[in-house]
């Protein structure tokens, strides 16, 4: 065997190995496409809105976590960043406009529902442990929200950061009951189904809303989490959210298109 052809034999036996090798830690596996199930965009009379590819995220990619936390006053226990040997799993992201549709995950069964003059996007994210990830009975959700849209909970306990003027930042745990500051997570108990949020061992499940109108941005970072006596201990995490434009009528387009034709002429004449 010649060089060149031990080159190729080696090659080939490397993307062998690779493709039959496990993802990395803390990868977002995406089985169906980043829209599973639904669709990257929805309209609702001229009002347009568009579901963010998700990605996977540390807390260090997130510029407001710590002051979020701080504003209710929790603290990440300084070596408390943990790295999955697992994966999180999409298994819900779609834009939706009036009709929300059903979530059906991880124990939950929410119906569609509909909702007019209001649009949004529906979420799941399923958790998949292995070697030492937080057991699924340990593991808790915490999310933090940028949004320039906040409903009164994120006004009220949540913080501005500078260099992003316009945006709020907050924990996403202002569930019925809770009170800010007693309990970070995502839900009054994430192993129950009688919340308002819906998130256990097994997944996170979400659907955010707004009333239509363009410039609304909404995005938020959850991530997998334990806490014990008090310190909290972050592990990976996803990146995901939407946005709304307004998307000028047809026959405003075509008068626009006329406008510009008529003037281009006037400019050459």
């Amino acid at each position: 065997m010649n060089h060149a052809t031990l080159k190729r034999s080696l090659v080939a036996l490397s993307l062998i190995l690779s493709a039959g090798s496990a993802a990395h830690a803390g990868t977002l596996l995406k089985p169906g496409g980043n829209w599973p199930g639904g669709s990257e965009f929805a309209m609702t009379g001229n009002v347009k809105v568009r579901s963010y590819a998700p990605s996977s995220a540390t807390t260090s990619d997130v510029a407001g976590f710590s002051a979020a936390l701080q504003k209710q006053n929790f603290t990440q226990d300084p070596e408390g960043t943990g790295v999955l040997t697992g994966d999180l799993r999409l298994d819900q992201n779609t834009a939706w406009a009036i009709n929300e549709p059903a979530q059906n995950f991880y124990g939950y069964n929410f119906p569609a529902a509909n909702h007019p003059n209001t649009v949004g996007n529906a979420f799941a994210v399923g958790y998949v442990p292995m070697g030492n990830d937080p057991a699924a009975a340990d593991a808790r959700w915490l999310q933090v929200i940028r949004t320039n849209s906040p409903l009164a909970w994120g006004q009220t306990n949540g913080t501005q950061i500078p260099g992003d003027n316009g945006f709020t930042w907050y924990i996403d745990n202002g569930w019925t009951g809770n009170t800010a500051g007693a309990d970070p997570f995502y839900g009054a108990d994430d192993n129950t189904n009688n919340t308002g949020y819906a998130a256990n061992g097994q997944g996170l499940i979400d659907s955010p809303s707004r009333p239509a109108a363009g410039g609304i941005v909404w995005e938020a970072w959850a991530f997998i989490s334990t806490r014990s006596n008090g310190a909290l201990t972050i592990y990976d995490g996803v990146h995901w959210g939407w946005e709304t434009t307004v998307v000028p009528a047809p026959g405003s387009l075509a008068l626009a298109s006329l406008g510009g034709i008529l003037a281009l002429r006037r400019r050459r004449n």
